[in-house]
């Protein structure tokens, strides 16, 4: 089950009926926060225990209507683009996975300060990279794949009272082989983008089909 946990704002703008806070066990949480950039509508999504974020830009009435399929159609791609490695086999199982995931969809009210200030700082940096150094919103979904991996997805994080960062990419890898149990490659978690150096550009594949 993934349980998303929106805004006032993002619960007014999407067609969905968000239930009184219920408690569930998800295998993912997400919040969701609607923002404004350059007068566009933007959805911000984030993974409560991983951080990991997801952009959907330039969203008409229509697209916010059709939140829930374009959130299903970005995840499995994201998630196949980010565990590419996997045999094929395995590829498989997670995916059949992360359909029966989004099949099981659940809309609440809620926010979470913590997540909540990470998502302010992803819809910082991208009104930064459009209004002030006027680059293009990244509307296409290829496109707002390769700005979560360059610009926020890389970035040192912290959750909670855990003193040790992590970087958001790395977890969210984790969290999805997880589902099959298979463990991800060694990494060390504590090499991610600094803040400071977001402008390094590195090259994603999300052109892959189903």
């Amino acid at each position: 089950m993934i349980v998303f946990n929106l805004s006032r704002a993002a619960a007014q703008a999407l067609a969905v009926s968000a239930e009184d806070n219920i408690t569930y066990m998800p295998k993912m949480a997400w919040y969701a926060d609607l923002v404004l950039i350059n007068r566009r509508r933007c959805i911000i999504a984030m993974e409560e225990s991983t951080r990991y974020a997801m952009v959907f830009c330039g969203l008409s009435r229509a697209q916010l209507n059709q939140f829930p399929e374009l959130f299903a159609e970005r995840l499995w791609r994201e998630v196949f683009s980010i565990c590419y490695h996997v045999d094929e086999s395995a590829m498989q199982s997670l995916m059949a996975q992360v359909q029966n995931l989004q099949h099981q969809v659940r809309f609440q009210l809620g926010q979470h300060a913590s997540v909540q200030q990470h998502i302010l700082q992803v819809a910082a940096d991208l009104r930064e990279q459009v209004e002030l150094r006027c680059r293009k919103l990244p509307v296409d979904p290829a496109a707002a794949f390769s700005y979560g991996i360059i610009r926020v997805n890389k970035v040192l994080r912290q959750r909670g009272n855990l003193k040790e960062y992590f970087v958001p990419v790395d977890a969210f890898e984790q969290l999805c082989l997880a589902l099959i149990d298979t463990p991800a490659p060694i990494r060390d978690q504590t090499r991610g983008i600094e803040p400071d150096a977001l402008d390094n550009v590195i090259q994603v594949n999300f052109g892959r089909s189903r």
